[in-house]
């Protein structure tokens, strides 16, 4: 599986786009992250002027995986009709 973070901010351009983004999407909106390398670790925080970070599943999982829970947040955009097809 294929883990994301995005800004609250791309979350908020793309719903002003009409680009509504489905709770099995976005799995939940956090206030920092760990980093964790060979080196050490690092706590990423959210920008100053963002609230939180998405979180999301970025890829189409395990292998064999029955039971699908979460969608790809790139598969969704791809498959969004064309803009004209949506509307304004």
């Amino acid at each position: 599986m294929c883990g994301g973070v995005v800004s609250e901010s791309l979350v908020q351009i793309l719903a002003t786009e009409g680009i509504n983004l489905p709770t099995t999407v976005v799995q939940r909106g956090i206030d920092s992250y760990v980093l964790h390398m060979k080196e050490g670790s690092v706590t990423i925080d959210t920008p100053l002027h963002e609230k939180r970070i998405a979180v999301m599943h970025r890829g189409a999982g395990p292998r064999g995986m029955k039971r699908i829970e979460w969608r790809s947040f790139d598969g969704f955009l791809q498959n969004l009709p064309p803009r004209g097809a949506r509307g304004p």
